[in-house]
């Protein structure tokens, strides 16, 4: 009977040492489900890892705002009598809803050294390059109205120009591209003063 109560000792004592390695391995994050314990040490099992895929961003670029939609102000910033109406007729040719041209003031005529195209918001950076080559000027970058505008009706336009001298002496001049079930139609509106 020495024997047995012997072997039921050490029995014991080796169920309290495993159940103390189990209890130890599931406080430091492991789990019973496949890992092995021996003796004094336990089994270390190499973490998996997710693969995590960036997330590419994607934007979505609206077209071009058709002409008629695109509401512009012309602003003779010259001394040359009919400047800014000559060019927002040829606007109108290329088929853009032109306000009511104006008249800078003389201030704003002293300082105007060449023609410029502001948009009156964001949303029209576009369209105001549009027209900035449709009137055949140089490539700059297009920004948005000064303060203080050059006339207090561009709030009532999305797209403002202001004609300085090389816009004075074409006359102006607009060409507008149209697409329409697959072809392309250019068409090219000019203006010129007979005296």
């Amino acid at each position: 009977m020495g024997v047995n109560a012997g072997r039921g000792a050490v029995l014991i004592v080796a169920a309290l040492v495993i159940g103390f390695l189990l209890l130890n391995d599931l406080d430091n994050g492991g789990d019973l489900s496949g890992g092995s314990v021996s003796a004094g040490r336990s089994e270390e099992t190499t973490p998996t890892t997710e693969r995590v895929l960036p997330t590419i961003a994607t934007t979505t670029t609206a077209p071009v705002k058709a002409a008629k939609d695109v509401k512009v102000l012309v602003i003779n910033g010259t001394t040359t009598a009919g400047a800014a109406a000559r060019v927002a007729t040829a606007l109108k040719g290329g088929g853009y809803n032109v306000l009511r041209a104006v008249d800078a003031s003389a201030q704003v005529k002293a300082a105007t050294s060449k023609s410029a195209v502001y948009y009156v918001t964001r949303d029209f950076e576009r369209e105001a390059k549009a027209i900035q080559a449709a009137l055949a000027l140089p490539p700059s970058p297009v920004t948005a109205v000064p303060t203080p505008p050059p006339a207090p009706e561009v709030n009532q336009a999305n797209v403002v120009v202001v004609v300085g001298p090389e816009l004075a002496k074409s006359g102006g001049s607009a060409t507008t591209t149209t697409a329409r079930g697959g072809s392309t139609a250019t068409t090219r509106a000019t203006t010129t003063t007979t005296r």
